[in-house]
This record gives structure tokens, C-alpha cells and sequence, in this order.
């Protein structure tokens, strides 16, 4: 889920890169994909903003520099991406029911005493 809430958040050429679920905070089935795609010089982790995926980020982080790949981290500014993703849409929504609607319509004004 938070996998796709984060490409949902980063549309902007989103097929030019490889993403992988972690399924938690285990590198396993990135380090499965690493070895099966030598050209990779670069890694961006996208976990939780929490303890787990704080700590996540640390440990698979070193743990990447220390093989070579340069590594980037970006994190939610709620607790994970899907919270983000619905923040994003919940704050979008409102500004769209809140924007005045523009039409083409001449202005009725009405003079008192009528």
C-alpha cells in the first residue's frame, strides 16, 4: 500500500525507475533485486516515518553505502506514505470546495427599494 501511495505522490516520470516493497523493514528482497540488476549505483529508501522505519533506514542504509550505492532517503511527513497520500488528497479536496467558481455569468446586483 505505501508503495503505491508513494508513486501516487511522485507521478513525475515514475516509470524511469525500479521500486521494490520491503513487506516491512527487511532488505531481503532488495538485496535479491540488487544482485539480479548490476547497473544500480543509486537507492532512494521510502520507509515509515517511525521508529522501525527510522531505525530501518540507518541500518539498510549503512549497509548500502558500505557496498558502494549511493543512498537517498525520503520520508513521509506523516507516518508512512499512505497517511501522506490521503493528507495530500483531504488538503487538495478542501481547497477545491473552498475556490470561489468562475463563470462567465454577468454579476446580478440588486438596488434596495425594489
Amino acid at each position: 500500500m505505501d508503495l503505491l501511495s508513494y508513486i501516487s505522490l511522485h507521478k513525475q516520470n515514475w516509470q524511469a525507475d525500479s521500486y521494490i516493497a520491503l513487506g516491512g523493514v527487511s532488505p531481503t528482497a532488495l538485496d535479491h533485486f540488487l544482485k539480479q540488476h548490476n547497473g544500480i549505483r543509486e537507492v532512494c529508501l521510502c520507509l515509515d516515518n517511525d521508529r522501525a522505519g527510522l531505525e530501518a533506514v540507518q541500518r539498510i542504509g549503512k549497509q548500502l553505502q558500505h557496498q558502494g550505492y549511493e543512498v537517498i532517503t525520503r520520508l513521509p511527513s506523516c507516518k508512512d506514505w499512505n497517511l501522506q497520500l490521503q493528507q495530500t488528497h483531504r488538503a487538495q479536496t478542501q481547497s477545491q470546495i473552498t475556490e470561489p467558481v468562475q463563470t462567465n455569468a454577468p454579476a446580478l446586483t440588486m438596488k434596495q427599494g425594489w
